[in-house]
């Protein structure tokens, strides 16, 4: 994510562990829960999310008050799975498990090619970001990244 930053000519972030913590709880509610939103089923946004961390954010820049933002994406831990079945039964399954590094890959290229989500992480005036990243029972992979 810092290096698409840097190739548009803008500082990298720092890392954030409030932030981390925050898009890790929200990752793992959205996991546990099976929703995929930026509001959880109560309603509550990132900005609720913040507050009750006790974490504010605030910066000034071009007439504006930035108060933090919000990127999700929602991958899986395998790219294929193949299975055997008898007489309508599956034996065995094997899946085609994705690495750590292509899992990242592929959320960064998905943020970058959603106009959004692309804005959030070239947006020139953040400072500082945490992701959280949560596995679901079935293996779906909830990560959340959040900006200040």
């Amino acid at each position: 994510m810092n290096a698409e930053r840097v190739k548009q000519g803008l500082n990298p972030l720092a890392w954030n562990n409030a932030l981390a913590s925050i898009a890790w709880n929200y990752s793992r509610d959205m996991a546990s829960r099976a929703f995929f939103s930026h509001y959880s089923p109560e309603g509550a946004g990132f900005s609720d999310r913040y507050a009750a961390a006790g974490f504010t954010c605030s910066i000034e820049a071009d007439g504006f008050v930035f108060m933090g933002g919000e990127n999700l994406f929602r991958n899986g831990l395998y790219s294929s799975a193949t299975y055997t079945e008898v007489r309508g039964v599956i034996q065995s399954m094997q899946y085609n498990w994705s690495s750590m590094e292509s899992i990242a890959t592929s959320t960064v290229t998905g943020w970058m090619e959603s106009p959004g989500h692309r804005k959030n992480i070239l947006e020139p005036h953040w400072q500082s970001e945490g992701i959280g990243v949560a596995v679901a029972p079935d293996y779906s992979v909830y990560i959340t990244e959040n900006f200040c």
